[in-house]
């Protein structure tokens, strides 16, 4: 469990504590970090790499930063914060990317 992974680390009670805090931010970050990674390459493939870097730009930079600096950084709450909603940025870019694939001819594209 998370003692283990953490325990081998450090003793420190506090900082035990914050990080099973920040486990489902971080654990959540991860899988649609790597969903994005996915869906980024498929959009590359077909060719859709302008409509990739305008949601990048939206989703990460536009609505993102903002997003975890007014809830984290400025809200005063802290790291555990960021990471509790890291991932929401991520999460609204994957569904950008799932409208976008689905909006593709696929059959103009294998012509």
């Amino acid at each position: 469990g998370r003692e283990g992974i953490v325990g081998s680390f450090t003793n420190n009670e506090d900082v035990k504590d914050t990080l099973s805090s920040m486990w489902l931010g971080v654990t959540l970050f991860v899988i649609v970090d790597q969903v994005y990674c996915v869906q980024a390459k498929i959009l590359v493939s077909l060719g859709l790499q302008s409509h990739l870097g305008r949601l990048v730009v939206v989703c990460l930079y536009l609505f993102g930063i903002p997003l975890i600096y007014y809830s984290g950084i400025k809200g005063g709450e802290g790291i555990t914060k960021v990471w509790g909603v890291a991932w929401v940025p991520y999460a609204v870019l994957n569904g950008g990317m799932y409208i976008v694939r689905k909006g593709v001819d696929y059959e103009g594209v294998v012509e």
